[in-house]
């Protein structure tokens, strides 16, 4: 069978990728992604889409200064530890010095060098990082080398060497510490991105949870169609950011959630929610008491719970001051 000019999947069809449908070797894709402390891995993905999708929306997300901020104040590991998340190069809006911040969160100081010549003859002033020291004369003299030559005068290598090194000795050098710089950070938040992220995560999660009779599903399909195109029509029905009241007082951001209820699955991840019609009312009427997934992003484990029982036992644990 064949939806919008793609052949739709049906549950004889085990082999094939679940994104381009395609008789293709599967590999394990992480359900919630590696990076943001997933650990549920589905082998239904082709190497060629989970690549396809791991270079598009996933590697923007990965590299969003909101998620990186999230992964880094909550110590999130995927195949290795979080960046810090300014990590890069900056200016110091106060002093002007130039400065990067390394992944470890440590600041290093960019070399910078300005010669002024007047009548009075040269000056030469040099800010280096302090584990820069031993290239002050290098530093120095390419900045010299450039400033006789655009002003049509030439001087001898070891000449200049030897200068350069008499003067830094005779003057000495100052030690001035950068201390909490200030500095500006831009970014763009794709909201089309954290859309197609939940979308994947509601659709391999149904897929995992229902088996393949999932994938037969109208609206599954629609999903998939997303994720194959990376574009959003407007016939998907997605809301984001999602409230849900009576979930918001029981869930935490200390975990990755995503709850199936009829229709309709919630998926918040990093904090950031989405409500998405992941199937048919039809289909939907298996989950009439819902289902809720709990991820780990420390541990990258998961569980799962009944929808009702974890709502009942949540709130009678809040009422008890936190016994049950």
């Amino acid at each position: 069978m064949r939806r919008n000019g793609k052949p739709e999947m049906n549950s004889n069809q085990a082999s094939l990728c679940i994104i381009c449908c395609l008789a293709k070797e599967l590999t394990e894709e992480h359900i919630v992604p590696e990076f943001l402390g997933g650990g549920l891995l589905f082998r239904r993905v082709c190497r060629d889409c989970n690549s396809k999708m791991g270079s598009g929306f996933e590697g923007r997300i990965s590299n969003n200064i909101a998620y990186k901020s999230f992964r880094f104040s909550n110590n999130i590991h995927g195949k290795s530890a979080a960046p810090f998340p300014f990590e890069g190069g900056h200016k110091d809006t106060i002093s002007g010095t130039k400065f990067q911040i390394l992944k470890d969160g440590s600041l290093k100081s960019h070399p910078h060098c300005e010669i002024d010549e007047d009548e009075k003859g040269l000056r030469i002033e040099i800010k280096v990082d302090a584990g820069d020291k031993g290239n002050i004369p290098s530093i120095v003299e390419k900045k010299l080398i450039r400033h006789f030559k655009k002003i049509g005068k030439s001087i001898e290598q070891k000449k200049l060497s030897t200068h350069v090194a008499e003067v830094i000795a005779s003057h000495g050098l100052k030690e001035e510490k950068l201390t909490n710089p200030k500095f500006e950070v831009s970014g763009f938040f794709d909201l089309n991105d954290v859309d197609l992220l939940h979308i994947k995560v509601a659709y391999e999660l149904a897929g995992h949870h229902f088996g393949d009779i999932y994938f037969e599903d109208a609206i599954a399909n629609e999903l998939r169609l997303c994720l194959f195109n990376q574009k959003i029509p407007p016939q998907v029905n997605i809301e984001t950011p999602a409230s849900m009241d009576v979930l918001e007082n029981i869930i935490d951001n200390q975990h990755h959630w995503v709850m199936f209820w009829s229709s309709f699955c919630y998926v918040k991840i990093c904090g950031f929610s989405s409500v998405i019609e992941f199937s048919s009312k039809e289909f939907g009427r298996q989950v009439p008491k819902g289902i809720l997934y709990e991820f780990c992003y420390l541990t990258q484990s998961y569980k799962v719970h009944d929808l009702a029982n974890y709502i009942m036992n949540e709130l009678m644990r809040k009422r008890h001051g936190g016994r049950v």
